[in-house]
Parts: structure tokens; C-alpha cells; sequence
């Protein structure tokens, strides 16, 4: 009988100190035997996923989830339960959901609810952690996150996972985010991370309010009416990423910056392939090439260049004003001259000799400048990135300047080995990653 108190009090101090780590072992979708126990258990040694988040989300503090090889498949219907206990999973205190790796660890939601819902108790905020897993198949009508729902205040980190296949259906302003929707203020960070295959009225990948922070990641053949990859109604930090094969208006943003980013063969509609808010944006040392059925850039709100490549807009203008401005700061070449000209450096009405989107080395495809292409050592060392879209030097100095657009391609004939054998490193790395 003591031992069993003292078993009871340590597990209650270590919940109470929120240091809990819940190993999941069973892929079956059960819920916990007892909840808020300290034992993640549906039977005898078995601890499914939605077990182990209805334990963590028993006490406060950050809790850790491993989620081990596996599809883990929703089948408890139910949806609208807040609980975890059917439906979706919800998670209503901070934890870390740490999988094997995106591709072996999948959260399948079997259409019957979304995934995952990030909802606090009370008036409380979250740090929630998604870590090397799959999400995919969450389905919802007119509700916004079919993927994940982060209605918080908080922060949610993704990286290093994949969000496909998630659908919102319906077309009113509640079909958002079918990917990942945040629709508090909190913050959203996605790393290292693939969005493709999504769906919803806007945001397909993504829709967000609170500041958006995305870097070196690839959002691919997202479906909507509008904004495809991305709608945002806040800041956004977009750094090293590569948006192709979108339906609709990719990149719908009100505030911040885009740079080192490439964004290519997409069909935009009839909108923009970036449309810019009230707000702006400012898009720097970045490739916006090969889209159709729209313009390159839409501005109702200011749009700032710098070193940018902007070319093969087809249906349209490459840059267009409705109530907005653009601004060249200089260095950016645009091939019909609507874009370009008024800033230092400036190359307007140029082709700018890009080859396809490929995998050039580095975590994103990418599109390298043909030997002789005026983007070469024709960028602003003074504002370009130490590195390009790829993570791989940039020339910076009088003799051999950087080039416009998300890659360096023009380096000294002594680097070029090295930067070859890089790029396989980076291809091999990428590869042992994804297996």
C-alpha cells in the first residue's frame, strides 16, 4: 500500500512539474483508459496517439509525445468534441509531438474530421511543437484547418514535416486553411517542411493572422479560388523557399518581407501571382518566373524590389498597380519593362536566360541562370544575402558581384568544384532524409 502512494505522488509531482514523456506504441485509435492519470494506457501496455494527448493534456506543462514508424488513423467519429476523445485530436496544453521522421510517421485523418486542433483551456496560450511527422488527409466543410486548427494565442512550431492531402470544402470565409489555419494572433514557424496537395476557398496551404515566419520549405500544387500557398493578415518572414505547380493566387500577403525564395509554375487565375494588401511587402534577391494566367505581381498596397528576377508572366502584365505602388530599390530585371527601370542597376524589357525549375542542390528546387545571362554579378553586394535560396555562398566584392535573383550561379572558376561537390552533398542529405 505505501509503495503504491509513493508511485501516486511521484507520477502526480513529475505531471505537476510538466517534465511528462508519453512513448506511444500502438497505432489504433483509442482513447485513454482513464484520463488525467499519469498513464498513457487504453489497455494493458498499449498507449495510442490519442491516448497520450488526452494525458498531456491532463496537467499543465510541456509534455513530450513520440510517435513512433507508422500510420496512426482517425476512427473515432465526432466531430466538434473538444477533448481529444473523438474526432479530431485536440491539444489543449503545451506539448512537443516528436514522430521518426515525415516519412515513415503519418497522422492520417481518414476525411473524417481534421487532424489535429491546437485549442487552449481557458483563457490560456500554448507552445506547441510538431516535429518529423506526416499530417494529411484531414477534411472539413466550411471550417477553417483541415490539417491543423491553431485557434490560440500562442506559438506553434512546424518543421521538418509534411502537410498534404487536407481539404476545406465550401466557399464562404470560413473555407480557409486547408493545410495549417491560424486564426488567433499567435505565431506560426514552418521549417524545413513540404505543404502540398491542400485545399480550401483561400489559403490552401496556409491562412494565418498572427506573424508567419517560413523558411526553407516547398508549398506545391495547393488548390483555391484565391492564395493558393499562402493567405496572410499579418507579418510574414518567408526566407529560402520555392512555390510551383499552385492553383489560383499564390502568395496573398499584408506586411514583411520575401527573400531567396523562388516562385515558379504556378497558374494564378485571374489575380496576381503575389497579390500585396494595405500593408506591402518587400521581396528581395528572389526569382518570380514561368507563371500563368496573371500577373506577376498585383499591388494594392506597396511592393518594394530588390535584386529580383521577374519574367515569363503570361495572361498579363508582369507587374500591375491598383491603389498600391511598386518601388524599385534597384538591381532587379523584369522582361517586359512593367516592373523595372527607374532604380540603380535596373534591367528592364531582358530576358533573363533562366533554366527549369530543378533540383540545383539545397533543400528547394531552384532555377539557375544560363551561362551568359544578364543576372550574373549584376546584384547590389551591399543589400544581397550572405547565401542564396540554396544555403550556398553568394559572391560578394568589387571584381565579382552577387547575382540578381535566388541563386548564385556566377562563382570564381576555383569555387565552382567546390560548389558542385556541395550541391551533391546537399542532394544526398536531402535524400537520406526523406527516406
Amino acid at each position: 500500500m505505501l509503495r503504491s502512494i509513493v508511485l501516486f505522488v511521484s507520477v502526480f509531482a513529475a505531471l505537476e512539474a510538466g517534465a511528462a514523456t508519453f512513448a506511444v506504441n500502438s497505432t489504433s485509435d483509442q482513447t485513454d483508459a482513464v484520463p488525467g492519470n499519469g498513464v498513457c494506457s487504453w489497455m494493458a501496455g498499449l498507449c495510442t496517439l490519442r491516448a497520450a494527448i488526452q494525458e498531456a493534456n491532463a496537467f499543465p506543462g510541456a509534455d513530450v509525445i513520440q510517435i513512433p514508424a507508422g500510420t496512426f488513423t482517425l476512427s473515432i467519429a465526432g466531430a466538434g468534441e473538444e477533448n481529444a476523445a473523438s474526432g479530431d485530436l485536440d491539444i489543449r496544453d503545451d506539448v512537443t509531438l516528436e514522430g521518426a521522421g515525415a516519412g515513415v510517421t503519418i497522422l492520417d485523418g481518414a476525411a473524417i474530421d481534421r487532424v489535429l486542433h491546437v485549442q487552449p483551456m481557458n483563457l490560456a496560450t500554448l507552445s506547441v511543437t510538431i516535429r518529423d511527422v506526416t499530417i494529411r488527409n484531414g477534411a472539413t466543410t466550411e471550417l477553417p484547418g483541415a490539417g491543423i486548427l491553431h485557434g490560440d494565442e500562442g506559438t506553434l512550431l512546424v518543421e521538418d514535416s509534411t502537410v498534404s492531402g487536407n481539404h476545406v470544402s465550401g466557399s464562404t470565409s470560413s473555407a480557409i486553411g486547408g493545410g495549417i489555419s491560424s486564426n488567433g494572433l499567435g505565431s506560426l514557424t514552418i521549417r524545413r517542411s513540404l505543404l502540398t496537395g491542400n485545399g480550401a476557398a483561400r489559403g490552401a496551404a496556409v491562412f494565418h493572422n498572427g506573424p508567419l515566419s517560413l523558411a526553407d520549405s516547398v508549398l506545391s500544387s495547393n488548390t483555391a479560388i484565391g492564395s493558393a500557398a499562402i493567405d496572410s493578415y499579418a507579418s510574414v518572414l518567408i526566407e529560402r523557399c520555392a512555390f510551383h505547380g499552385n492553383t489560383g493566387s499564390v502568395l496573398h500577403v499584408d506586411g514583411g518581407s520575401i527573400s531567396n525564395s523562388t516562385v515558379s509554375g504556378n497558374d494564378s487565375g485571374f489575380g496576381g501571382t503575389i497579390t500585396a494588401y494595405a500593408s506591402g511587402i518587400t521581396i528581395e534577391s528572389s526569382t518570380i518566373a514561368g507563371n500563368t494566367a496573371g500577373r506577376a505581381l498585383y499591388a494594392l498596397g506597396p511592393i518594394t524590389l530588390l535584386n529580383d528576377v521577374l519574367a515569363g508572366a503570361s495572361g498579363g502584365p508582369e507587374c500591375e498597380i491598383n491603389g498600391g505602388s511598386i518601388v524599385s530599390l534597384g538591381h532587379n530585371l523584369d522582361d517586359d519593362g512593367t516592373c523595372a527601370g527607374s532604380g540603380p542597376g535596373d534591367i528592364p524589357s531582358r530576358n533573363p536566360q533562366l533554366g527549369p525549375l530543378a533540383n540545383n542542390g539545397g533543400p528547394t528546387p531552384t532555377m539557375l541562370p544560363a551561362p551568359g545571362s544578364r543576372l550574373a554579378n549584376a546584384g547590389d553586394d551591399a543589400s544581397c544575402p550572405a547565401a542564396d535560396q540554396r544555403g550556398f555562398a553568394r559572391n560578394l566584392g568589387p571584381d565579382n558581384a552577387c547575382d540578381i535573383g535566388a541563386v548564385e550561379f556566377s562563382v570564381p572558376e576555383p569555387a565552382a568544384a567546390a560548389l558542385g561537390a556541395t550541391a551533391l552533398l546537399s542532394l544526398g542529405m536531402l535524400c537520406r532524409r526523406q527516406r
